[in-house]
């Protein structure tokens, strides 16, 4: 996140910066960035197989 955030650009306030690592994690990094602890899926991959499994559990 360093190299490819922080270290492009400057920020005029720390509401843009905010914003700015919010979409990072939330739109690059949890889209696409495996995990070893997930099983090398990705954090959304995750959660969808999640919400998945709920809906399952709702049908009779």
């Amino acid at each position: 996140m360093q190299v490819k955030l922080f270290n492009r650009q400057r920020w005029k306030t720390r509401i843009e910066l905010a914003s700015a690592t919010h979409d990072y994690i939330e739109l690059w990094h949890n889209t696409r960035h495996r995990h070893s602890a997930l099983g090398m899926l990705t954090p959304t991959e995750i959660e969808e197989r999640w919400v998945k499994s709920q809906r399952r559990s709702l049908v009779p």
